[in-house]
C-alpha cells in the first residue's frame, strides 16, 4: 500500500515536471491555453480556473510555447496595424501576469502613448512601477540595523535620492486644501467639502445672513460663498475633500510626465539636476507635490523668465517645450545623455492633452503662500539644469519677457517676483480677473 502511494505521488511529481504551456484545440473547435501534460491515451490541461482532461482522441491539435517572449512576440505580430490603446493595454495585463514586467511596461507605455487619458493604463503602469519596486527590495533587501557594512570598492558616491518612500517630503493636508481651494474655477460643479469648527456662524455674522437663508444651503454651495466673500481665516476652516476639475486632470495626465522625464535616472533623482519629481505618485499627497513643483520651478534661462507652466503662453511651457525634439523646440531641452523627447513633434496627442490642459488652468497663477523646499535643492529662481546650462555672466533679470510661440498670446513682462505673483499692477492682468475670477484669493 505505501508503495503505490508512493508510486502516485512520483507520477504526480513527474507529471507537474512534464507540464508546459501551450495551448490544446478540440475537434469541436475550442481553444484552450494552460499548462499541458500528455500520456498516451489523455492530455490534461491545466488553467488558472481548473484542470480539464481529454480524450487524445478528441483533441485535435497541440502546440507549445518555447517561453513567454516568444508567445509575447506572436501575440504582438497579430495586432493590427491600426490597434488601439485597449489592444495594447490587454498584452500588458497578460505581460503582467507572466512576470513579463519589463515588457508589461513597453506595452502600457505605448497603450498610454496612444490614449493618454486612458485611467486603466496610468493605473497599471503604476501598479507595474510598485512591483518591479518590490522586487527588488525582496531580492536586495536593506541591511539589518546593528549590521556591519560591507566596505566599499571605491570612492563614496553622494546620495541623489531619497533611500525609500519615507524618506520623501510632500505637501500636508493644509497645504494640499489651500491648491484645491485655489485652483477651484467658477462654472465647474461644486466640490465635496466639510465645514470646520464655526465657520458656518461666522461667515453669517460677517455677511449678516439669517440662519433661515444659509442653512438650507448645502454645505459645497456654502464652501464657494465662505472661500469667495468670507475673511482669510474662514477659508482655512473650509475643507475642500474632492479635487477641482483642473488637478483631477492633472491626475491624468501625470503619467505621461512620469514616463516621459520622472525615471530613476532622469528628473526621478537629481541625476539631471536639481529639478526633480516623485515617482511613482499615486498618492494624494505625491500628486499634490509634484503639481507645486512644476508651479514654482520657473528658472532664468539666457536671462528669461521660463515657467514650467506657463498659464499665459502654454506652448511656451518648459513641460512642453522641453518635451519636444531640440530641433523643434524654441527652448530646446539641455543637452543630456540619452535625452529622449516625450513628443514626436506639436501635433503629438500627448503634446495636445498636456498643453491644453495648461490652457484650462486658472489663467492667473495663484498666490498659494506656501512655504516647501523643492526637492533637489534648487529653489525656483534658480536657472535649471545647472549641470548642463552654462553659468550667466551677470545677475539674471525678471523683466525679460519669454519669447511668444506661434498661437500664444503674448503675455506682458512680469514686475514682481517670478513664480506666485499676483500682478495686481498690471493692467492686463486686471483685464483678465475681470473676465475669469478664480475663487480664492483674487
Amino acid at each position: 500500500m505505501r508503495a503505490t502511494i508512493i508510486l502516485s505521488l512520483l507520477f504526480i511529481f513527474a507529471s507537474l515536471a512534464l507540464a508546459k504551456p501551450g495551448t490544446v484545440r478540440t475537434k469541436d473547435g475550442r481553444s484552450i491555453d494552460g499548462d499541458i501534460t500528455e500520456t498516451e491515451t489523455e492530455v490534461t490541461i491545466a488553467t488558472k480556473v481548473a484542470s480539464i482532461t481529454f480524450n487524445r482522441s478528441d483533441i485535435a491539435s497541440i502546440s507549445y510555447a518555447a517561453s513567454t517572449k516568444e508567445q509575447y512576440e506572436k501575440r504582438l505580430a497579430a495586432l493590427p496595424k491600426n490597434a488601439g490603446a485597449r489592444s495594447h493595454l490587454d498584452l500588458a495585463s497578460w505581460l503582467f501576469e507572466a512576470k513579463e514586467y519589463t515588457l508589461a511596461r513597453a506595452e502600457t507605455d505605448k497603450a498610454i502613448e496612444l490614449d493618454p487619458n486612458n485611467a486603466d493604463a496610468s493605473v497599471l503602469r503604476q501598479t507595474i512601477e510598485r512591483t518591479i519596486l518590490w522586487e527588488k527590495t525582496r531580492t536586495n533587501p536593506p541591511a539589518a540595523s546593528g549590521s556591519t557594512p560591507k566596505p566599499a570598492l571605491g570612492p563614496a558616491v553622494p546620495v541623489t535620492r531619497p533611500a525609500s518612500l519615507k524618506d520623501r517630503r510632500y505637501l500636508d493636508p493644509d497645504q494640499i486644501n489651500i491648491i484645491r481651494q485655489s485652483e477651484l474655477k467658477e462654472g465647474e460643479p461644486p466640490p465635496r467639502a466639510r465645514l470646520d469648527k464655526d465657520v458656518k456662524q461666522r461667515f453669517m455674522q460677517h455677511r449678516s445672513i439669517t440662519p433661515k437663508d444659509f442653512n438650507p444651503i448645502p454645505d459645497a454651495v456654502k464652501a464657494i460663498n465662505i472661500l469667495r466673500d468670507g475673511t482669510p481665516d474662514m477659508k482655512a476652516d473650509v475643507k475642500i475633500l474632492s479635487d477641482p476639475a483642473a488637478l483631477a486632470a492633472y491626475k491624468r495626465i501625470q503619467p505621461i510626465l512620469l514616463i516621459g522625464c520622472a525615471s530613476a535616472n532622469c528628473h526621478g533623482s537629481t541625476k539631471a539636476g536639481t529639478f526633480m519629481l516623485y515617482n511613482p505618485a499615486d498618492t494624494d499627497p505625491a500628486a499634490y507635490t509634484n503639481f507645486y513643483i512644476l508651479t514654482q520651478y520657473n528658472p532664468f534661462l539666457a536671462g528669461a523668465l521660463h515657467k514650467s507652466i506657463d498659464r499665459q503662453q502654454p506652448k511656451s511651457s518648459l513641460l512642453a517645450e522641453y518635451g519636444l525634439p531640440r530641433d523643434l523646440a524654441q527652448t530646446p531641452h539641455p543637452g543630456a545623455p540619452g535625452f529622449t523627447p516625450m513628443f514626436r513633434g506639436a501635433a503629438d496627442p500627448k503634446y495636445l492633452v498636456i498643453t491644453r490642459w495648461i490652457e484650462s488652468l486658472i489663467p492667473i497663477e495663484p498666490d498659494y503662500q506656501i512655504t516647501f523646499a523643492l526637492p533637489g535643492g534648487a529653489p525656483a529662481t534658480q536657472p535649471a539644469f545647472p549641470d548642463t546650462q552654462p553659468a550667466e555672466p551677470t545677475p539674471p533679470q525678471p523683466t525679460v519677457t519669454p519669447r511668444p510661440r506661434p498661437g500664444n498670446t503674448p503675455a506682458p513682462a512680469p514686475t514682481e517676483r517670478p513664480g506666485n505673483s499676483s500682478g495686481d499692477s498690471n493692467e492686463t492682468l486686471k483685464d483678465i480677473r475681470g473676465r475669469m475670477k478664480p475663487i480664492r484669493g483674487l
